[in-house]
């Protein structure tokens, strides 16, 4: 929602009483465009500015209840969903930083995991079946060393 059409819904409720109108000033300064600034300037904030940013949104956040709650009782929660709105419409949110892996292939799958099946199979079957019992424990003997040396070598080239 842009300001506008946020001052356009602010225009169309005339159930605000004539008290409240410096609730709908109050509104309308909050939601005027902010200019931006560059990303360079953006990641510049220090943790002094950080702080300041949010001793102000506290402060607005004190008047604005404070205006609503002068408000007479029925409207109250149809401003304080009005000001959520708002709000929530306004606040642009940066998307999360997407990590990657830099193993690859070797995080995704590692050959260990496959051999510690294998070995209570091969422990089961080598007291019923011997032969099975015995192939399958050299089976998981095989994938578990396969497992710690792909591990030392992938980090061998770091």
């Amino acid at each position: 929602m842009t300001g506008s059409k946020a001052r356009d819904l602010v225009g169309q409720l005339n159930v605000i009483p004539h008290n409240a109108g410096s609730l709908t000033n109050k509104i309308n300064r909050i939601i005027e465009p902010v200019p931006t600034c560059s990303l360079v300037e953006k990641t510049q904030i220090d943790s002094q500015d950080a702080e300041v940013t949010e001793s102000r949104v506290e402060l607005m956040a004190r008047d604005l209840a404070q205006h609503i709650n002068s408000a007479p009782s029925e409207q109250r929660e149809q401003l304080r969903e009005m000001v959520v709105h708002l709000v929530r419409d306004e606040v642009l949110i940066a998307p999360p930083a997407v990590r990657q892996s830099s193993g690859g292939r070797a995080d995704a799958f590692n050959p260990f995991a496959l051999g510690i099946p294998l070995l209570l199979a091969g422990a089961v079957l080598s007291v019923l079946f011997p032969p099975v019992g015995l192939l399958l424990f050299a089976m998981a003997g095989l994938t578990m060393a396969w497992g710690i040396l792909s591990v030392f070598l992938s980090r061998g080239g770091e």
